[in-house]
């Protein structure tokens, strides 16, 4: 079976398991540009921990937060998140994630220093158009980067689009094979070492079976989320809201958001008692929205 690298257990998997992290500071360098110091995942990847977390995961409320986290060995907070499908609000919710990673811990004399890396497929603002879009704290003035005590950026976000029309100059770059790979999984025989061994990581042969379930269930579930999330979701937060002008707004958006969750489990063919588990509903308030919705 051919999965991507942007699969959620396979990204995990290859970007921090344990004696592999030469695989995750390749990747930063070839995004960033910056040769970081002894990067460490803050969660390495155990087949134990990320089955006991998708066990756990409710499909219909499904939604990447940060994928990977990592810090170095002087002081950088690495944020890394993979992200298929337009959300509504997206950037600001990277915002979000930024400055609660900040906050943590924070001591006024030793400033983090954050970077955040966010993968989509998906072109985030339309007036910019590169395959890597670098954000920082600039002083509008004099087009300066603003930096801390230990001369290091407060925070940036990069942005790596890997669509097609994305425009990257020099076809040669790391940047380059790194979004190929992750893409369409395929790397060149003079490639870095970090993706020659991520490729053997993600390699479908060389997984376990039950990371192979795990990786199949989060393939289900990442479809089921972000395409009818996006489409059909959103429709039914708007019908409920249209609908909550007599009822009350906030009664509205509660509808439409239990509409477009039956409608997810519907979509997987989930029984009737794991719909009423999953989503609070009764019977009845199920069967009459499978009846609206056909």
């Amino acid at each position: 079976m051919k999965i991507r690298p942007t699969n959620d257990l396979l990204f995990k998997k290859m970007m921090t398991t344990t004696g592999k992290e030469f695989i995750l500071e390749d990747f930063i360098e070839a995004v960033t540009g910056m040769k970081l110091i002894n990067v460490r995942p803050t969660n390495p990847y155990q087949i134990e921990s990320y089955q006991k977390e998708i066990e756990n995961l409710n499909p219909v409320m499904y939604s990447t937060i940060v994928d990977v986290a990592a810090t170095t060995e002087d002081g950088m907070e690495i944020m890394i998140e993979m992200q298929l499908y337009q959300h509504k609000d997206f950037f600001e919710r990277i915002f979000n994630y930024m400055a609660i990673t900040y906050t943590q811990n924070y001591k006024a004399e030793s400033a983090k220093s954050i970077i955040s890396i966010v993968v989509t497929n998906f072109t985030v603002f339309p007036e910019f158009q590169e395959a890597r879009v670098e954000i920082g704290l600039t002083n509008l003035a004099c087009h300066r980067e603003i930096i801390n005590r230990k001369n290091q950026p407060y925070w940036r976000i990069y942005l790596v689009n890997l669509t097609d029309k994305a425009i990257l100059e020099g076809e040669n770059t790391d940047l380059s094979e790194w979004r190929d790979f992750l893409k369409n999984g395929t790397i060149k025989p003079e490639s870095s070492r970090g993706l020659k061994e991520a490729q053997k990581i993600v390699n479908f042969s060389n997984l376990s079976g039950e990371e192979r379930r795990l990786a199949e269930l989060m393939e289900k579930y990442e479809d089921v989320y972000y395409q009818v999330m996006k489409h059909q979701l959103e429709e039914g937060i708007e019908q409920g809201i249209e609908q909550g002008i007599e009822i009350g707004r906030q009664q509205g958006v509660a509808l439409g958001e239990r509409k477009g969750q039956v409608m997810i489990c519907f979509k997987m063919n989930l029984p009737i008692e794991e719909i009423q588990k999953l989503t609070g509903l009764s019977v009845e308030e199920i069967e009459a929205f499978r009846k609206e919705l056909n």
